[in-house]
């Protein structure tokens, strides 16, 4: 009886982190896997193992997608590779439907309309995708969570890379969720506009782990809010230059 209680427990651990395996469609690699290739083909065959990668996660409810997560994605991107590291990808993540149903109420997006969006803008960049992970869990999963499974995922795929996965969010979210630290062992990039005066941050910084927690500053850094594209699309008003041009099409079908 032993034996087969043991045998039980077995099988249920291989079927949990089988159902925790990503479907290709929901956590796509394609374009790291290509990134990594193409930055392979340029190292000395003794340099490899040297060579260090990265893939940028940014969750958040995306209702919609506008320029300023493009933006901060760019950034992390940029003040990484002044650091010599490969950034081979980024994930945006939505969050679950429940979330931002509760966040937003009336004025929430579904999220085949956000993943949509998303999808627009992703398919002008060759190292950004979208992962549907979060959104097609049975309920709402915290971000790290979110950011630990995708780290899991790099792993299983890339087991002889040297890839690590950062997380990129606001000030806002760092200040509040007391990111400094690090998550979980995984690591922080915060972008927030150079000269606004954020004490939080500046303390943030201050009481920061060295190597785990980075404030990316910028000058062109452009604030946009979601709410205001909302609110633009339900009067009929001019977008200018906040979205993508495919995704604002495709928000003012919807709304």
């Amino acid at each position: 009886s032993g034996i087969n209680a043991e045998y039980g427990v077995v099988q249920l651990m291989l079927k949990f982190f089988k159902s925790m395996e990503p479907k290709r469609e929901l956590v796509p690699l394609e374009k790291i896997s290509h990134n990594i290739k193409l930055a392979l083909e340029k190292c000395e065959p003794d340099m490899i193992k040297y060579e260090k990668f990265a893939v940028l996660i940014c969750t958040g409810s995306f209702s919609p997608v506008h320029v300023m997560h493009l933006q901060i994605f760019k950034l992390a991107r940029k003040f990484l590779e002044s650091k010599n590291i490969h950034v081979v990808g980024g994930f945006i993540s939505p969050s679950h439907d429940r979330y931002v149903s509760n966040k937003l109420l009336k004025d929430a997006i579904r999220a085949e309309h956000r993943i949509k969006m998303c999808q627009l803008v992703c398919a002008q960049e060759d190292w950004l995708d979208v992962s549907t992970w979060e959104c097609a869990q049975p309920g709402f999963t915290n971000f790290p969570s979110v950011v630990r499974f995708h780290g899991s995922v790099l792993a299983s795929h890339f087991p002889d890379i040297n890839i690590e996965l950062y997380y990129v969010c606001g000030a806002d979210l760092a200040v509040n969720c007391f990111l400094n630290r690090g998550l979980g062992g995984l690591k922080v990039i915060t972008v927030r506009r150079h000269g606004v005066d954020n004490s939080d941050v500046d303390e943030l910084i201050r009481t920061g782990v060295d190597g785990y927690f980075y404030v990316v500053e910028s000058d062109s850094l452009i604030p946009v809010s979601s709410t205001e594209i909302r609110r633009r699309v339900k009067s009929k008003e001019p977008l200018d230059d906040l979205m993508n041009k495919e995704a604002s099409d495709y928000l003012r079908k919807i709304v």
